[in-house]
């Protein structure tokens, strides 16, 4: 109501704040749904643009999943899903299935596009600790307390593997993209690489580094292994290392590597200050951008095309950027603070097809709470 008439009020007010060249400044509606992007030009009629993409983000944080059109930061879907209790949480690439997983120890896999609960897991009697979906959205990988990693069917939720190996607890786990090998990360200080069939022990990858998470390359030839004072590259084939960063103690939050596997894009814990990109064989910075988020930057993520590079922090803002130069290219802002965000394989629409949205809009109602460990939406700095 009023919107044409509210954002020239919006537009004038952020004028007379941030004279000159600035960022974009992303103001969000009360509704979650209702997103609204005004531009703060310079004086000389420049103007930030958002949006030159065509892939979609998903996003998840404590009240929800939400796709965006990366070209317009339109929402596509949206599922309101409170996740209080959240401890973990994974979307398929396809994004068709998202798995929550809550301090109960519950594992629940869901349709964000029909808010439909698809299978749930209770029976472990231990404490779960990571999840990971299969690319396809068909499988379900956690990580639990007891020193195992457990695969179930997302669609009925039974149990297909126990993965054994570590001696302590399974922190993190990963699918690679061909769905065929699982890889996991214990307290232990060992990463396993599992065959995703059998469960056979395929390879075990180790130094004297402690590991908290994990990932493959989108070949599957390299994985990856981060923790409090290094990142790790290995060869999948082989086990050897190939790479190994060093950092200062907490001040590697995120990781990501492009689908060619030739560049590594980090985030740090400097306020966003800290976001790099650099290359996958030397570890040389190729890029350092600077500023853009107020707030920790938790995750980050390549495009397909390995030509954007995207990064969601607490303070609830998604922000795009271009890879090559570091340019802004523009930022949505999520009604919370997120905590995973990533670019979404390429699907076939057809023309006719309507935009998904979730079923009963009107009758049903958000529930907007604290979560414990997650600081609450901080007031976006005008």
């Amino acid at each position: 109501r009023g919107g044409r008439r509210r954002q020239r009020v919006m537009e004038a007010a952020v004028t007379a704040v941030l004279p000159g060249p600035c960022w974009e400044v992303v103001l969000a509606h009360m509704s979650a749904r209702a997103i609204m992007c005004l531009r703060a030009a310079s004086r000389g009629g420049a103007e930030v643009t958002a949006g030159l993409l065509e892939e979609q983000v998903a996003t998840i944080c404590m009240i929800g999943v939400r796709i965006w059109n990366a070209a317009t930061g339109e929402t596509e879907v949206v599922f309101d899903h409170f996740l209080d209790e959240m401890c973990g949480a994974s979307i398929s690439a396809d994004g068709r299935r998202v798995v929550v997983v809550h301090e109960a120890s519950d594992v629940e896999v869901y349709d964000p596009r029909t808010w439909q609960r698809v299978s749930s897991t209770a029976d472990v009697d231990s404490y779960v600790l990571s999840c990971a979906l299969s690319d396809d959205g068909r499988r379900v990988v956690t990580g639990w307390g007891d020193a195992m990693a457990r695969v179930h069917d997302a669609e009925t939720g039974e149990l297909s593997l126990e993965l054994r190996g570590h001696a302590a607890a399974v922190s993190f786990c990963s699918f690679s993209p061909d769905h065929r090998r699982v890889l996991t990360v214990g307290d232990d200080r060992r990463a396993i690489l599992f065959d995703a069939t059998t469960g056979d022990r395929l390879r075990t990858f180790a130094n004297d580094d402690w590991f908290d998470s994990c990932g493959f390359s989108r070949s599957g030839e390299l994985v990856a292994t981060a923790g409090d004072v290094s990142l790790c590259l290995w060869e999948t084939a082989t086990g050897r290392l190939a790479l190994r960063l060093e950092h200062d103690e907490e001040t590697l939050r995120s990781f990501a590597l492009s689908p060619d596997a030739s560049r590594l894009g980090t985030t740090g814990s400097w306020l966003g200050e800290d976001i790099k990109i650099q290359d996958a064989a030397t570890g040389r910075v190729v890029l350092a951008i600077g500023g853009g988020h107020y707030g920790l930057v938790d995750d980050c993520a390549f495009s397909p095309d390995a030509r954007r590079f995207v990064t969601a922090g607490q303070d609830g803002v998604l922000r795009f950027w271009d890879a090559s130069d570091g340019s802004s290219l523009g930022a949505v802002l999520h009604a919370a603070p997120i905590r995973i965000c990533d670019f979404l394989l390429p699907q076939p629409r057809p023309s006719n097809s309507r935009r998904p949205g979730p079923p009963n809009l009107a009758k049903r109602r958000s529930r907007h709470g604290k979560r414990r460990n997650l600081p609450a939406h901080p007031a976006y700095p005008l």
